[in-house]
């Protein structure tokens, strides 16, 4: 089996993995009278499954061509967002999640662990064929942050937040500042961590040829 090959066929698996799950889980709630497809939707881990979904089909036609620096700094996003994701859900919402039975399991494993853990191995087993600059590794910091502006913003209109840890209702807004404030300083080492991943591996790379 080649490499590209192998690398073509789990992007794949990996992205309908991503959207059928999404899919499915609609599909359940449906019916149900409390479902607001706008409110599923809005929490971090759809967008950011989805999104990384993107990138694992955008990747299929890039698999035996080099990608444009766009697409690397798009791509070193998608792992950014879904080790975010892995990471805050293990860490603040999974005991949470496990007592009310909130995500069907496969859901869980589909979302929190096989697709992060996929995006993350693409990462470091297809090394960027562009470095990645500083200001990428910032700009993908965009995105939680509009995230978390909308969150706030529509949860004072719906009256309904995705996580306990974004929801001031119960304690005030400083306990929000401060979780989020400490999920951000997380957020930006892992930009620093990805970004110097992705650089070493194709710098290891280059090496190797050299010495070929």
């Amino acid at each position: 089996m080649s490499k590209a090959f192998f690398v073509a066929a789990y992007r794949l698996i990996a992205a309908l993995l991503a959207v059928s799950t999404t899919l499915h889980s609609v599909a359940d709630y449906w019916a149900m009278p409390t479902f607001h497809l706008g409110n599923y939707l809005s929490y971090f881990t759809q967008l950011s499954s989805l999104y990384a979904a993107v990138m694992l089909i955008a990747g299929l036609s890039r698999v035996t061509r080099p990608g444009s620096p766009r697409y690397e700094s798009m791509r070193g996003a998608a792992v950014l967002y879904m080790l975010i994701t892995a990471i805050v859900y293990e860490l603040l919402l999974a005991r949470l999640d496990a007592l009310l039975h909130v995500t069907p399991a496969l859901n869980n494993w589909v979302l929190h662990r096989i697709v992060p853990l996929v995006v993350l191995c693409d990462w470091l087993y297809v090394e960027p064929r562009s470095p990645i600059p500083w200001r990428s590794a910032l700009a993908w910091l965009a995105f939680p942050i509009v995230y978390l502006g909308y969150t706030l913003v529509r949860g004072s209109v719906e009256n309904w937040y995705p996580y306990p840890f974004v929801d001031p209702r119960p304690h005030g807004y400083l306990p929000v500042a401060i979780q989020c404030s400490l999920i951000a300083l997380g957020a930006t080492g892992l930009a620093v961590g990805i970004r110097w991943l992705g650089n070493h591996a194709r710098q290891a790379d280059a090496t190797e040829l050299k010495e070929g």
